[in-house]
């Protein structure tokens, strides 16, 4: 753990450095799955849950009625499985599109490399996913969806480097690629969301 916590430090503070360490480290995404996007990709649904169930939501029901912490621990328990699997579908479908992408941008369809540069684009995605705690806490409520936008700005930035030492693909057209394979993951990614919630979740509390 304390390798992949200096890794992590790595990447996001001396990028150019640690990416070009990657370029001979091993690919695909078994090497990749494990333990790195295991890991990473559980803290912002672990976060969220434990801001939801645990620490809950600061909210006044009722004109009448003080402002109180509401929890709900059953939905919390239910969206960790669904927030963990969609993370780590959405860096696979990222790596896939990564790939199957990069011949029309110039670089080398390789599986392998893709995932790479894939994981390490999106962990400060990841990393930042700790904010979701502080969804419970009135006063800085907004420190979630401000950092993930810094953190999908900077996860752009470090897949535009990572994909032409990964990938091959020229420099001046690696924000394209990055952004046409990112953006699709993303809108993939939201929908299967909203769909596994209505399908899953939102039974239980409307019945």
């Amino acid at each position: 753990m304390n390798a992949l916590v200096a890794r992590v430090r790595r990447l996001l503070l001396t990028p150019h450095q640690e990416l070009a360490e990657t370029v001979d480290q091993p690919g695909g995404w078994r090497a990749v799955l494990v333990p790195y996007v295991l890991v990473l990709a559980a803290i912002g649904p672990v976060a969220r849950s434990i801001s939801l169930g645990v620490i809950g939501h600061h909210q006044q029901l009722s004109s009448l009625a003080a402002p109180m912490w509401v929890r709900a621990p059953g939905m919390a328990l239910m969206f960790l499985p669904i927030g963990y699997g969609l993370a780590i579908g959405g860096w696979f479908l990222y790596g896939f599109l990564l790939a199957k992408l990069a011949p029309s941008f110039g670089g080398s369809d390789d599986s392998g490399a893709a995932f790479k540069s894939a994981a390490l684009s999106a962990t400060p995605v990841w990393v930042a996913g700790v904010l979701n705690l502080c969804d419970s806490l009135p006063l800085v409520s907004m420190l979630a969806p401000l950092g993930s936008l810094v953190a999908l700005v900077y996860a752009v930035m470090l897949g535009s480097w990572a994909v032409p030492l990964h990938l091959r693909t020229p420099e001046p057209r690696a924000v394209g690629h990055v952004l046409a394979a990112l953006g699709i993951t993303i809108v993939a990614t939201v929908i299967g969301y909203w769909l596994l919630a209505a399908l899953v979740i939102w039974p239980f509390f409307v019945l």
